[in-house]
Formats: C-alpha cells, sequence, structure tokens
C-alpha cells in the first residue's frame, strides 16, 4: 500500500510553476507602482497604461503676493494624492472678473484599467500664478475657487 502525505513538498513541475508564478506578479506589483521618488512626479504614468485626469483633493489654500511692482499674486496648494499611482498633473487658472477659478488635477489610472497601486494617501505642494496687479483692482476682494474650495485675497 502506498503512503500518501497530504502535506508533502509539491512535485518539482508544480514547485517550478508556483516559483513562475509568484515571480510574475512580484513583477507586475513593481511595475505598476513606477520608479524611485526621485523622478518627476508625472514619469512612469501612462507609459504602461491609459490614465484619464481627475480633481486633485485639496487640503490647503495659502494667498501669497511677491514685493515686487506691480505685485505679483501666487496660490500655494497642498493636494492629495489618493493612490501610489496618482500623480499631480497641473493646475488651469480662468479669471471671471472678481472670482478665479483654478482646476488642479490629477493624472490616475483610467476607469477600466487594472493596474495595481499601493493605497498610500500622498500630497502635493504646488504654487500657481494668478496674475500682476495689472490684472487686478486695487481694494477689491477676489475669490479663488479651488476644486470647490474657496478663499480670497483683497488686491494692493
Amino acid at each position: 500500500m502506498a503512503r500518501v502525505t497530504p502535506f508533502g513538498p509539491p512535485r518539482s513541475g508544480a514547485r517550478t510553476l508556483l516559483v513562475v508564478l509568484l515571480a510574475a506578479v512580484a513583477a507586475l506589483a513593481l511595475a505598476a507602482c513606477g520608479g524611485n521618488d526621485d523622478e518627476p512626479a508625472d514619469v512612469g504614468v501612462g507609459d504602461d497604461y491609459a490614465t484619464a485626469l481627475e480633481f486633485a483633493p485639496i487640503h490647503e489654500l495659502e494667498m501669497r503676493v511677491a514685493e515686487s511692482f506691480p505685485p505679483q499674486y501666487f496660490l500655494g496648494v497642498v493636494s492629495g494624492l489618493p493612490s501610489g499611482c496618482a500623480r499631480l498633473a497641473g493646475s488651469d487658472v480662468a479669471n471671471d472678473g472678481t472670482t478665479i477659478r483654478v482646476t488642479v488635477s490629477n493624472r490616475v489610472p483610467a476607469p477600466g484599467v487594472l493596474v495595481a497601486c499601493t493605497a498610500i494617501y500622498g500630497y502635493a505642494e504646488s504654487t500657481v500664478a494668478l496674475g500682476t496687479g495689472a490684472d487686478f483692482t486695487s481694494g477689491v476682494t477676489y475669490t479663488v475657487l479651488v476644486n470647490g474650495e474657496r478663499t480670497s485675497f483683497v488686491a494692493q
């Protein structure tokens, strides 16, 4: 009668298959996460899979005025990166009277694209140029809307 050991070592063919499968999964996970932290924010994203733009979550807004003539107005933005695959894509500015609309976008895997991304939430800091003193009327309050968040400033 043959002796059966249910928890014995796998046969050599099964062991080889298991090693190959584990190596393939590890390689896919590493490729999906992109490069190292020294690369620019958008390197790797879009090289291997389709991407899409989405609004970045906004955590902090800070108005900055450069002491120059005419004064220059900037907006400091701290935005969120919801996963290891999200990269800050940039911002757009539209001036509509006393309302300035700023859109801050992230580049993320496109809907329907299956990519392994780390679940680590990150932050990105950026500075958005809003214009110079020639673009604003002194003493007027301007409202700045950024992805649903609001701040304001009085032009000098």
